[in-house]
């Protein structure tokens, strides 16, 4: 399950709360959207994030904890974002594809530079930058050209309108991004990283107050599983800013009623 501070609420309730980044050269992206109902695009010149995805229940309430703007709770003030997550997910949950979504919008909510590792730059650039998904749609393309001012693709980094950096790279080369002064870090597969990379980015994020998202499979007794530690026991504090979610195939559905799973335990065996 998954849990921060105790909030649950019934998803249908969530609206849009009507958020609109500044104009840039004509375009308006609403950033913050509400993430399962009226979905409706309310207007050719309007991004509506997250792009050509809806996450399903249980990734909602990833959303929920790092980017708490983005829901009507029902009460003022929003409940603080997550600043540390921890999810300890199975290896069909879609991960990657929550990754570059939420990392879009905390980059289009805040300007900064934001990041993404996987353990090796190779992985990275095959996943994510040119990966494709089981439809045909490219991951880096829930990144809509509208917001790109400029990519890169030798350093595999994306200038968003809004002065915002994405930059994708690999904790075996974590220090070639040395002084881009990160507001937000996502480490996939931390547990089978270099775990330097986190050590090296800590102080700075703690600096800036910013967002370090750890998202992995669990890989025996090694730094991952004393992450996983630290944030059951952080979660559970009062006012506290970790957020942790252990989710085995038995956990995840493809529909809110819970009727489908998205994989059987026979299905990912195979």
């Amino acid at each position: 399950g998954s849990s921060r501070d105790g909030h649950r609420d019934n998803y249908n309730t969530y609206r849009r709360l009507g958020f609109r980044a500044p104009n840039y050269a004509g375009l308006t992206t609403t950033s913050m959207t509400e993430l399962l109902n009226d979905r409706e695009k309310g207007g050719n010149n309007q991004i509506v994030l997250p792009h050509n995805f809806v996450p399903r229940h249980y990734q909602e309430d990833v959303f929920k904890a790092v980017v708490p703007a983005a829901f009507d709770w029902g009460w003022d003030p929003v409940p603080p974002a997550a600043k540390r997550a921890v999810l300890l997910w199975h290896r069909r949950a879609g991960k990657d594809k929550l990754s570059i979504n939420l990392l879009l919008m905390l980059a289009m909510q805040d300007v900064g530079n934001y990041l993404y590792f996987s353990p090796e730059i190779s992985q990275t650039r095959k996943i994510i930058w040119k990966g494709i998904d089981k439809d045909g749609f490219r991951f880096i393309d829930h990144i809509p050209h509208q917001l790109i001012r400029r990519k890169t693709e030798q350093d595999m980094m994306i200038e968003l309108v809004n002065n915002s950096t994405i930059q994708l790279g690999g904790a075996d080369a974590y220090d070639r991004n040395m002084g881009t002064n990160p507001k937000a870090i996502i480490f996939s597969e931390y547990s089978l990283m270099n775990p330097s990379a986190w050590n090296y980015y800590r102080p700075i994020l703690v600096e800036n107050e910013g967002t370090a998202i750890f998202i992995y499979t669990a890989r025996g007794h090694n730094h991952g599983y004393d992450m996983a530690k630290v944030a059951q026991m952080r979660q559970k504090e009062a006012n506290t800013n970790w957020y942790y979610s252990k989710l085995t195939v038995d956990d995840t559905y493809k529909d809110e009623n819970k009727e489908h799973l998205v994989i059987s335990r026979s299905d990912i065996d195979q």
